[in-house]
């Protein structure tokens, strides 16, 4: 990959990253609560009120599901932005490299050092 090529990715991925992930937690949030708000759920008769006072109080798979669901958008969101303070200064420098090494050629051997 070329240098350029790359400091352009590391200059926009993680903007496009950053999008794409709240874009997907908002249809996330925005279905899951769609789905929760449709059902009924019944009202369990404990009589030990230790379970609740725990707070372990059973959930439906989807809930469940929208819980590891949101999680992993939000772990991907926090890597977008982490990208986008590393991404970007590793960006200028792969375009700025790319274009010292495209405008200044390397300069020729002087005679008394020998390849070897």
């Amino acid at each position: 990959m070329k240098k350029k090529t790359l400091g352009i990715l590391l200059l926009i991925g993680p903007f496009i990253l950053l999008v794409v992930t709240l874009t997907l937690f908002a249809v996330s949030r925005f279905v899951l609560n769609g789905i929760e708000g449709s059902q009924t759920t019944p009202v369990s008769d404990i009589s030990d009120s230790g379970i609740q006072e725990l707070g372990l109080i059973e959930q439906s798979p989807i809930n469940t599901a929208g819980s590891i669901i949101r999680l992993v958008l939000s772990l991907l969101g926090i890597i977008a932005v982490g990208g986008i303070f590393i991404g970007i200064p590793l960006g200028l420098y792969f375009l700025v490299k790319a274009e010292n090494e495209k405008n200044y050629p390397k300069p020729p051997q002087p005679p008394f050092i020998q390849e070897r």
